[in-house]
């Protein structure tokens, strides 16, 4: 993704709003079923040995896991998600920048805007994000960026403007696809933005009309209780959770391992 920035690749910002991997990241690499549909005949008495339908049952009853692919989910249809994260800032951080450096490099800044709501005892190490121009709005006035809970109000006051116009649309079958831009809220201080307007309306919303809200915390009971999936992370290993934290809903993934990127470098390249 880095590469993709500074070297103006041809993907860069391909995933557009309409495209069906929009918001759909990676949070690693790990084991998944083949999701493919599988046909054979069925097994047979017969008075003789057949060794091509002994080759095919073998062939069928082979495991169909795939190894090391990569462990993705969509922010768009886990719109309310949380990463989980005890006792480690440093594997936090890696996450939120891996996790930063997808959504800048393959998704427009005209398409998707990303609101921080940050607390203020740890908003020095969110500053380098600054440079995004994916924080700003369109007519460049207003930056989605706040620490202190009356900048948050009024950044909650302009998007719950954004909100109620597309809730005016009295069409059923309207989704966030019809709207430009996508906002998602990252947040490391849920409890602080609990009662943000915007925020209640999020959660409460029954269709998608293009807001998300990420959180992350140390603690699961500092989350919402809307919450559709949750990212576990214990040093390079991880798990997701859909829904709620019970192991037959666990999806294991070996966390990518990277190392620390310049964001001041690529916001100004992004914002040319």
């Amino acid at each position: 993704c880095e590469d993709i920035i500074l070297h103006r690749r041809r993907n860069l910002w391909e995933r557009k709003i309409e495209s069906d991997d929009f918001l759909t990241v990676r949070v690693g690499i790990g084991d998944l079923p083949l999701n493919a549909e599988i046909q054979y005949p069925a097994k047979e008495f017969t008075m003789e040995d057949d060794n091509l339908v002994e080759i095919l049952n073998t062939i069928a009853n082979k495991s169909k896991i795939l190894k090391d692919v990569p462990i993705t989910y969509s922010m768009v249809e886990k719109d309310i998600s949380a990463l989980i994260v005890k006792s480690n800032p440093r594997l936090k951080e890696k996450f939120i920048q891996n996790l930063v450096i997808q959504l800048v490099a393959l998704h427009s800044y005209n398409d998707l805007k990303l609101v921080f709501l940050l607390n203020k005892d740890t908003a020095w190490k969110w500053e380098h994000l600054k440079t995004l121009p994916h924080i700003w709005d369109d007519t460049k006035q207003v930056r989605f960026w706040a620490d202190d809970y009356n900048d948050m109000k009024e950044i909650s006051t302009y998007l719950e403007a954004e909100l109620t116009n597309r809730i005016n649309v009295k069409q059923s079958d309207v989704d966030y696809k019809n709207y430009r831009p996508y906002y998602l809220i990252i947040t490391d201080d849920y409890k602080k933005i609990e009662n943000l307007k915007i925020i209640n309306n999020i959660l409460s919303m029954k269709r998608n009309l293009g807001f998300s809200l990420f959180c992350i915390t140390d603690n699961l009971l500092h989350l919402p209780n809307e919450c559709k999936l949750f990212i576990k992370l214990d040093e390079n290993q991880g798990s997701l959770y859909e829904n709620e934290m019970t192991y037959e809903a666990e999806k294991d993934f070996k966390f990518d391992s990277t190392y620390t990127f310049f964001f001041e470098n690529l916001g100004k390249r992004l914002s040319n």
